[in-house]
């Protein structure tokens, strides 16, 4: 199992209040949400007027797949038109198989070895997968 996770930084400049930042983020999170398969949410700088920065996830047993979405949910947020794109994320975070006799059961709350996820690059800006939008 592997949850593609994808961050994205939008520049909202000339927006002076944080209820019209949050009608620009609304819209692009309902839109995104109901035309793709993700999970989505702003997950940063919230108490910024100029800043929005989005979260979408989906989990799926085919990186090239959640790949795929991820991309197309990038690309659509692009052509919505209705901020620039300034920073984009994507990152697969990959699980390892349950292993019942370790007691890997969900419902016990067992080990979460294999989870492996660094964001803290996306925060400094040095990571390599990071891209510029084109």
């Amino acid at each position: 199992m592997l949850v593609g996770v994808c961050r994205v930084a939008l520049s909202l400049p000339g927006v002076t209040s944080l209820k019209e930042k949050r009608s620009i983020v609304r819209r692009v999170l309902e839109r995104t949400s109901a035309r793709f398969p993700v999970s989505a949410a702003e997950v940063a700088d919230q108490d910024r007027h100029d800043r929005a920065v989005l979260g979408f996830a989906l989990a799926s047993s085919d990186g090239a797949h959640a790949s795929a979405v991820l991309e197309r949910v990038l690309r659509f947020v692009e052509e919505l038109g209705v901020a620039p794109v300034i920073r984009r994320q994507t990152q697969l975070l990959r699980c390892g198989p349950f292993d019942l006799r370790r007691g890997d059961d969900v419902s016990l709350g067992g080990p979460r070895e294999g989870w492996t996820a660094d964001w803290s690059a996306f925060e400094e800006g040095d990571d390599a997968k990071d891209e510029e939008p084109s």
